[in-house]
């Protein structure tokens, strides 16, 4: 136990408060404590939510939904559907069997892209190239659908971690 002990009058007003009052609320109404902090009080205290916090999806939302989420941007679809959260709205895409197109995750530059395929036709894990390359699988992931571009000196480590050479030759 890290934390201070909760006094009376904070857990009269947690009663009170939690089952129908949102995350912002009780973090203000309770300086100091955290979620964790608050979920253990009120689970020890058998106290319950009210109603289920969560907003009902309307049929409308699942059209925008269907039409953005392949192609989309994240702020594009935020915007369109702003009653939930992007979690939420990601979670309901897959619900939908929804899926993202691949064009959005992949370089614009052309060696970025022939570079991910040779290491996905390759059949080894990005693990393994990434702890060659001497960068975390996750900043191979992030290079290789776009999301970010290789220093000069990492797109190197990464081309001699699949076992290839550039070279340059006249235009």
């Amino acid at each position: 136990m890290g934390g201070r002990y909760w006094t009376a009058d904070e857990i009269e007003r947690l009663k009170v408060l939690y089952p129908n009052k949102g995350w912002p609320v009780l973090l203000r109404e309770f300086p100091g404590r955290t979620k964790a902090a608050i979920r253990c009080q009120v689970i020890a205290m058998g106290v319950k939510r009210e109603k289920d916090s969560r907003t009902p999806w309307h049929g409308s939302e699942h059209i925008i939904l269907r039409r953005l989420y392949p192609s989309a941007s994240w702020p594009t679809i935020c915007a369109a559907i702003p009653r939930h959260p992007q979690s939420a709205i990601a979670k309901q895409a897959t619900s939908l069997g929804l899926k993202r197109d691949s064009a959005k995750t992949k370089s614009r530059y052309r060696i970025i892209r022939e570079l991910r395929e040779i290491c996905r036709k390759s059949g080894e894990p990005r693990a393994s190239v990434a702890k060659r390359a001497g960068v975390h699988v996750v900043q191979l992931a992030k290079w290789e659908t776009g999301a970010q571009n290789p220093r000069l000196d990492g797109f190197f480590h990464w081309v001699e971690a699949m076992g290839r050479r550039l070279e340059l030759a006249p235009v």
